[in-house]
């Protein structure tokens, strides 16, 4: 998935800058609140969980830590659990956690209505995570 990958190494940049878990868990969770935006009108809050908590499981071998976030999938459009789980690690870890997530979460989305349309759908989440820093907008 070109958008999710391209994201994925925003994160790590941001991570070997020297950003902080805090910040690197606030841009993941703006992207989380950007696709839960756009899709929900779409497939409905709760093919976004069901999606959300499939991909925790799915990459939760590789990143315990993100099990802890499992409740996020039942209220759809909050993320205050997976921004806290993944605060308490450090930069790279949260990165790297944030990253496989909405890895594994494009990939089945673009498993049930393919990649193309995945893209189109979620380009306006990525434009806007390119265009400022979600996580100033997120603290106002």
């Amino acid at each position: 998935m070109g958008g999710a990958a391209r994201f994925e190494a925003t994160l790590a940049r941001h991570a070997a800058s020297g950003a902080d878990a805090l910040l690197v868990s606030a841009l993941a969770v703006a992207a989380w609140r950007g696709i839960d935006g756009a899709l929900s009108p779409i497939i409905g809050r709760g093919g976004v969980s069901a999606l959300f908590d499939r991909s925790l499981y799915l990459v939760s071998a590789r990143h315990p830590e993100l099990m802890a976030a499992h409740e996020d999938a039942r209220l759809s459009g909050e993320f205050a659990a997976l921004q806290a789980v993944c605060a308490e690690s450090s930069g790279f870890d949260a990165a790297a956690a944030h990253g496989a997530l909405l890895v594994a979460f494009c990939r089945l989305l673009g498993g049930l209505v393919g990649e193309p349309l995945t893209e189109r759908l979620l380009q306006p989440v990525w434009d806007t995570l390119q265009s400022g820093d979600p996580a100033k907008d997120d603290a106002s």
